[in-house]
């Protein structure tokens, strides 16, 4: 719980524990810092010459963490959650984000159920505070809308076709997969997705799932973050936990359709060329079958990146 009277939002109040490196180059500055009243926090720093994308990224991250936290303030019980924002400084060009440090494991040291088991979860819990958002606080958010995604992936298509055009077959599968699922317009449907929820932006601790990095995330069309699971697990779970996750995902003729619609979209966002090819020769096949009960016909998933048991 929160100290009476402790002010979070003067920097010189902490002093840094160590530095997090980053898996990748990033323009953010990252580290564990402690307050002088006993408090581990995580700060997140971007030094800016003007108020560009990545400024508005790391703000936006701050504030889904505050407005998600008094969301969940109004609920009973919750398993999935989001570390305490603690504060947001912004002057002399730069700015720092604050929040609370969480104690536990990150999920990719987590075996292969429990990582599609803590990911559900946090999906779930971010389709909840979907429905406890105001309008004022929707129409606030970044949105991707389906026109959005119709011009984009018509554009990340004639690139993939003109940078690999040995990916033809599998290009192809995918655009009659985008294509043929659109989805009705009388029925669309939005939430809050994500869209960055891999293994090592949730915690596991005592008590909570803890999601982190809210830099992605945008009021999208519902089903989002369910299709993006196998493009950022698919090298950490194998054939049988993709199976049971996609019988669970598409175990209805809408879902399946947002399914396969969504994913094919953001495979080619991503340019990942290997996922490209798993999506369109394995998990896209499969998915669309499910639902066909115990017909044998529908056969079992094989994924072409196989990792082991862990």
């Amino acid at each position: 719980m929160r100290k009476p009277n402790m002010s979070y939002s003067s920097f010189t109040s902490y002093r840094l524990k160590h530095k997090i490196e980053p898996s990748h180059e990033s323009p953010y500055q990252t580290g564990i810092y402690t307050h002088t009243l006993g408090e581990d926090a995580v700060i997140v720093s971007y030094d800016y010459k003007k108020k560009d994308s990545l400024y508005t990224k790391l703000a936006h991250d701050a504030n889904m963490l505050k407005l998600i936290g008094e969301k969940q303030t109004k609920y009973k019980s919750f398993i999935a959650s989001v570390p305490r924002h603690l504060a947001v400084i912004d002057k002399s060009q730069r700015l720092i984000t604050i929040r609370a440090f969480v104690e536990g494991a990150i999920l990719k040291t987590a075996t292969q159920g429990a990582k599609s088991r803590a990911y559900i979860e946090c999906v779930n819990e971010l389709e909840r505070v979907t429905k406890s958002l105001t309008g004022e606080e929707l129409q606030s958010m970044p949105r991707i809308t389906e026109q959005d995604m119709s011009r984009l992936f018509f554009r990340y298509l004639l690139h993939a076709l003109v940078t690999r055009p040995d990916s033809i077959k599998q290009l192809a599968k995918l655009a009659y997969c985008f294509y043929t699922n659109a989805p009705n317009k009388s029925v669309q449907k939005e939430h809050i997705a994500h869209r960055a929820l891999a293994s090592t932006n949730i915690v596991i601790g005592p008590e909570h799932i803890y999601m982190a990095q809210f830099r992605e995330s945008v009021i999208a069309p519902a089903g989002t973050d369910i299709a993006l699971f196998p493009q950022l697990y698919y090298r950490e779970v194998g054939s049988d936990t993709m199976q049971a996750y996609l019988d669970e995902a598409c175990n209805t003729a809408e879902k399946k359709r947002r399914f396969l619609h969504l994913s094919a979209f953001y495979s080619l966002q991503s340019n990942d060329e290997t996922y490209i090819r798993v999506l369109a020769e394995s998990i896209a096949p499969y998915a669309a079958r499910v639902g066909a009960g115990h017909d044998a016909r529908r056969g079992s998933l094989t994924l072409a990146i196989d990792p082991k048991s862990v």
